[in-house]
């Protein structure tokens, strides 16, 4: 057994118990009366809801990262990475997403934002593979599921309605 984990397991490191640490931050996500939209009668978080929980528990002790790894008039495709920051071990991966975007998928409004949407995708992505998905048992993200096509319904709480924007290719601005 290495130095990091416990009888049981878990990662520990000098922040505590990183288990216990996500499942506050899923409790977060799931008690949150802002960030959810609902798309065919499924309530699903926001990635920037998601984002804010885990920063209202980790701080910048979680750094995530976006990569634009292609780019062409055809399409994008990002790579998103959470890692968790740690003194001694250094950046150690968590999670990552990946995602892609063809132009010609996209409706037309969408065309000129694909590239933020794509981003935003990767990150909701990361994220879920985390396990930070809301009220769902699925991966994709509210943004991920209306780029594809779906629609919000009536009445939904879109209070939450900026995703954690972020600079392309460049790392979150909480990050150490």
């Amino acid at each position: 057994m290495d130095n990091n984990t416990n009888e049981g397991g878990k990662l520990m490191l000098e922040h505590g118990n990183i288990t216990s640490k996500l499942k506050q931050v899923m409790n977060n996500i799931k008690e949150a009366t802002d960030g959810k939209v609902s798309i065919h009668g499924t309530p699903y978080a926001t990635v920037g809801l998601r984002v804010k929980c885990l920063r209202q528990v980790f701080g910048s002790l979680i750094t995530i990262k976006s990569e634009m790894i292609n780019v062409n008039e055809k399409s994008v495709t990002f790579k998103s990475t959470v890692h968790l920051n740690d003194h001694n071990e250094g950046q150690i991966l968590l999670a990552e997403g990946y995602a892609h975007k063809s132009f010609a998928d996209v409706k037309p409004f969408l065309k000129p934002s694909i590239i933020e949407f794509c981003q935003t995708s990767s990150v909701g992505r990361a994220l879920g593979f985390l396990g930070l998905i809301g009220d769902t048992e699925v991966i994709p993200s509210a943004e991920e599921m209306l780029l594809g096509g779906a629609t919000i319904d009536a009445n939904t709480n879109t209070s939450d309605k900026q995703s954690s924007k972020k600079s392309k290719g460049g790392e979150d601005a909480f990050a150490n």
